[in-house]
């Protein structure tokens, strides 16, 4: 109410219709008298002039008026809204309306239907402000009694600016070399050099990659990964170059139809390729090539004209004057491309395109592994010396034989869908009874080991099974789907899941396409539609299958092993009837490789090493090693190295990119019956909306539709774009809702403004960086974002620009910002997508299992947030206040939930962060009230004041005793991350100050742009 009144402050007398009337009628009576003419009642339309002047209003006579005896009536049969519709008139709305027809009911247009002309800027003679901007703003400040903030002090400045065009907090060098020089032109120099950075069109690309709905995966059940990534540089590039916004716009509708189109012009396309992709069994790809388009419908009209086009597919608009008909016309524009809805390898047309930013990362990748290759070479070298006693006390102990596997008995079992378990005398395991469709067998037991490294599952035949096979299925052989295998605590029902590395078998069925039944190692996912099959082989001979586990599983002495076998196929009715399950604790050779252990073999010559062959010395090296925590850590390292070098190889080479292509015959576009993708009704073609700006007959197709939203009469796209970037750097558009310019959306705080940039905009050759450097060089933007009484009372939401925009950093930018504090934020720029820390599993119950998230290697886990893998079943999960990227989103969502704070303050990358601080300013600095000071510097463009000192060195001191006290976790917290820890640094006081520092990095000067 506080921000109405003031907003009222500044009203002209009198009722105007766009302001006042419309949002009334909108609201209340279009739903049933508006443009949808499906759902229109008693044939009145309130939505055009015509409509109602000759139906309900007669003007300059409000009592004549039919709209207001029905709105006024009594009787509830009579009066409008109905009561059913559960919207009711407040008093004030109808003497609105009252004096709005006694004044001659005067009709205008949507305001933002009608092309933005220059309006003349507000005269004003304060020296406060700098550009016209602040002649708008100001004229609207001094109208509700307020006056402009001070300018924020420099060194909040040149942060604020670093943040809002970098989406970096700036050097130390820039913040000193910027409030050491007072001169006036020192600001516009900064801007400049700002706007000049590679990092400003990282910063713009992220903004845009929410809006593109841009992913690595296609989204939907099978998520599969996609290669667009060379369209992210695209967009990265465009900014730095200032592509001028109506060629960026070109480029992406119809970059495939310029003539002698280059390849990078094909490539921006793919901006409407973005969309998600279905490929799930069952779908029928001409359903989601529909989908595909409308989605490509919806997004334009989010993006560049700020409308809610998607309300009209299942009818007319009922606020907005867009028919149905309108919709699908320009659905028109996107119905021939040269796809057929199918997705992944599927999703045509392709365009082979060579990224000229994979070469850095794969000469960097390069030499990482070698480098590792030669870590590893080292590390074996010197466990080597420790193989030879190995091999003497295990020969000792195998020398009167010895068995690699024990198998178990079961302390409880069950089946689920009514077969009866048994286990016999030979510990094999009996199922008798029915035979149903799907089962799943789950049994508990104590193995005699106590360290468990594999499981070994052997499917046995029998003679009262198909044919004497393994299973009772019509070819006697079995489908396993899925195997799980967990530890629980006696007497509770929690497990804990053992994570399996590999699986193999004697014999499985050659898979023929994704989803069959074949490979055993499909039993390591969720997914039904897949799982091993020993179809084709022998059903007669007993099968066995091989299961590795991740990590050596310790049993407590309350701890049961708990195993799951699923049978959940499709076909059904193809259970395993008899089998045996063992178990092992030695590694190597014995979890991967069927048929005699290394060990078995030495114990089959009663210890004797010297009669061992070539073969089985090195298996028994290898199973040495295996268990050798140097070596086998090492190995892990030189893994990741090597699938870091193969993905930067594949994608040096012409990578499948999603872009537009134009079908050589035109396919015939129809108007959907209530949406429904096969309901085809009237024929309709090309056109855009009547209401809405003007269609260019000559220029037909996708680049006459961006030739229609880029001329400069459109009345929309120019306001839709400066809204947003507007929104970039006060947190809030003028427009608060950038989604919707319609009826339903916000009106401008400040509509002269607003069409005085969008002009602006258009008539500098739709300039990015001249809007922007004009947007951030006013006085308005430099205010400080301080806030006093008066203003929280009169203006709480800020509309009237009284201060700057105080609000939450987007999470990616946060991440960045510690990163960058702490020295390990690596600004190579491009190429495939990295893999940030990220929690384990998070992947698993949305995936079923089929994705498995590894973390990047070397400086790849450290490049910014923009190159970071996104999966659209799962974002990543750092980014708590991100897009989902499934669908086109232009507002911006600022959380504050626990979930944020337990994520800077526990994450992975911000202890790291905090580290890695703590040890740069702990070796530069000897002693700890200077190393406090940069620490805060470093992270706030700032040094402490003396109660800040104060408070962060009595912390230190404290933590500093905690951890003097218990060492051992003074060590735990100094090695979090993969960056090398400095080994001549204190443990103890290297804690303590990432404890500092990870404060710092957590308060909300930090997290916040001032």
């Amino acid at each position: 109410m506080l921000s109405l009144l003031a907003t009222t402050l500044l009203l002209p007398q009198g009722v105007d219709f766009a302001r006042d009337v419309q949002p009334i009628l909108t609201a209340n009576c279009f739903a049933c008298h508006g443009p949808d003419a499906g759902a229109r009642k008693g044939k009145l339309r309130l939505d055009t002039h015509a409509g109602a002047i000759a139906s309900v209003i007669v003007p300059g006579k409000s009592r004549e008026s039919e709209l207001m005896r029905r709105i006024t009536a009594k009787d509830a049969d009579d009066r409008m809204p109905p009561v059913k519709s559960g919207k009711t008139l407040t008093t004030a709305q109808i003497k609105t309306l009252s004096r709005w027809i006694d004044q001659g009911a005067t009709w205008e247009q949507h305001w933002s239907f009608v092309p933005p002309k220059r309006p003349a800027v507000p005269h004003t003679d304060s020296n406060w402000r700098r550009n016209p901007i602040d002649n708008f703003v100001l004229a609207r400040m001094r109208g509700a009694g307020l006056s402009p903030s001070e300018e924020a002090d420099r060194r909040t400045l040149v942060r604020r600016l670093s943040l809002d065009l970098t989406g970096l907090p700036p050097s130390l060098e820039m913040v000193r070399a910027f409030t050491k020089n007072e001169s006036p032109a020192a600001y516009e120099r900064l801007v400049d050099k700002l706007l000049a950075s590679p990092r400003y069109g990282e910063r713009m690309a992220m903004v845009w990659l929410d809006a593109a709905r841009y992913a690595d995966t296609d989204g939907f059940q099978a998520d599969a990964t996609r290669n667009n990534w060379p369209w992210r540089d695209w967009v990265v590039d465009a900014y730095n170059a200032n592509k001028p916004f109506d060629i960026f716009t070109t480029e992406q509708f119809g970059g495939d139809l310029l003539p002698d189109a280059t390849p990078e012009q094909v490539l921006a396309t793919c901006f409407h390729r973005n969309h998600m992709t279905n490929g799930e069994g069952g779908r029928d790809p001409a359903e989601s090539r529909v989908d595909y388009v409308i989605d490509r419908v919806n997004t334009v009209g989010t993006v560049w004209m700020g409308l809610t086009l998607g309300c009209a597919q299942c009818h007319d608009h009922k606020y907005d004057p867009i028919s149905q008909k309108d919709y699908y016309s320009f659905n028109a524009f996107f119905d021939s491309i040269a796809e057929d809805g199918r997705a992944g390898g599927g999703a045509k047309p392709f365009l082979k395109y060579a990224s000229p930013y994979v070469s850095p990362g794969l000469e960097q990748s390069k030499r990482w592994l070698s480098k590792k290759q030669a870590e590893l070479t080292r590390i074996e070298s010197e466990a080597k010396k420790g193989f030879d006693p190995w091999l003497q006390k295990l020969a000792r102990r195998v020398a009167s034989g010895h068995r690699s596997w024990h198998s178990i008995r079961a302390i409880s079992m069950h089946t689920t869908h009514g077969s009866k378990l048994t286990q016999l005398r030979d510990n094999v395991f009996r199922v008798s009874g029915p035979n149903p469709r799907h089962d799943d067998y789950i049994l508990a037991s104590r193995p005699r080991l106590r360290r468990l490294t594999g499981m070994r599952l052997s499917v046995l035949p029998d003679a009262s099974h198909t044919g004497g096979g393994l299973s009772l299925a019509d070819d006697g052989h079995i489908i396993l789907t899925n195997l799980k295998v967990s530890v629980r605590t006696r007497g509770r029902r929690q497990m804990r899941e053992i994570e399996i590395r590999s699986a193999v078998a004697d014999y499985q069925k050659k898979k023929k396409t994704d989803k069959a039944y074949g490979p055993i190692r499909d039993v390591l996912d969720d997914d039904p539609r897949t799982g091993w099959s020993t179809a084709g082989g022998n059903a007669t001979v007993a099968r066995t299958g091989l299961f590795a586990f991740a990590k050596p599983v310790v049993l407590g002495d309350q701890q049961e092993l708990v195993v799951d076998l699923r049978h959940r196929s499709l076909k059904g009715n193809a259970n395993i009837r008899r089998f045996r399950i063992e178990m092992t604790d030695e590694l190597g050779p014995t979890v991967q490789k069927i048929g005699p252990t290394p060990a078995e073999r030495l114990g089959a010559v009663n210890g004797h090493v010297d009669k061992l062959g070539k073969s089985d010395r090195e298996g028994l090296l290898a199973e040495f090693f295996a268990d050798h925590p140097a070596v086998v850590e090492a190995r892990r390292v030189r893994v990741r190295a090597r699938k870091r070098f193969d993905r930067y190889r594949r994608a040096s080479k012409p990578v499948n990119v999603m872009v537009l292509a134009q079908r050589k015959k035109p396919r015939v576009t129809h108007i959907l019956k209530r949406g429904v993708w096969n309901k085809r009704g009237k024929i309709v073609t090309e056109t855009t909306p009547k209401a809405i700006g003007r269609w260019p007959h000559r220029a037909l197709g996708r680049l006459g539709l961006a030739k229609y939203l880029v001329d400069g009469s459109h009345p929309l796209t120019a306001r839709v774009a400066v809204n947003r970037y507007w929104q970039m750097y006060f947190g809030a558009g003028l427009v608060r809702t950038p989604e919707d310019f319609g009826l339903q959306g916000k009106r401008p705080t400040h509509s002269g403004l607003l069409d005085w940039l969008a002009v602006e905009f258009v008539e500098s050759g739709w300039n990015v960086k001249h809007i922007q450097k004009t947007i951030v060089m006013s006085a308005t933007y430099r205010q400080s974002s301080s806030v006093t009484k008066a203003q929280l009372r009169t203006d709480p939401e800020n509309r009237l620009l009284a201060r700057a925009g105080r609000f939450r950093l987007p999470s990616w930018m946060i991440r960045d910002a510690a990163l960058q504090a702490s020295g390990l934020l690596q600004t190579r720029r491009g190429g495939p997508p990295v893999y940030p820390y990220q929690p384990a599993g998070v992947w698993a119950d949305s995936t079923m299992g089929r994705f498995h998230y590894a973390r990047s290697v070397g400086d790849d886990l450290y490049r910014r947030s923009i190159y970071g893998f996104w999966r659209r079943l799962v974002a990543p999960t750092g980014m708590f206040d991100a897009s989902k990227r499934r669908t086109c989103q232009v507002r911006v969502v600022r959380t504050n939930t626990p979930l944020q704070a337990l994520t800077l303050m526990n994450g992975f990358t911000f202890v790291e962060a905090a580290r890695v601080l703590a040890q740069s300013v702990l070796a530069d600095a000897e002693d700890s009230a200077t190393q406090v000071s940069r620490i805060v510097e470093r992270v706030l463009s700032r040094l402490p004041d003396a109660r800040e000192a104060a408070t962060l060195q009595k912390q230190l001191e404290a933590t500093r005793r905690h951890y003097a006290a218990h060492p051992a976790e003074a060590v735990r917290l100094a090695a979090q991350g993969a960056s090398p820890v400095r080994a001549d640094l204190d443990p103890v006081l290297l804690a303590a100050l990432t404890v500092v520092a990870s404060t710092v990095l957590n308060l909300d000067e930090a997290i916040t742009r001032e």
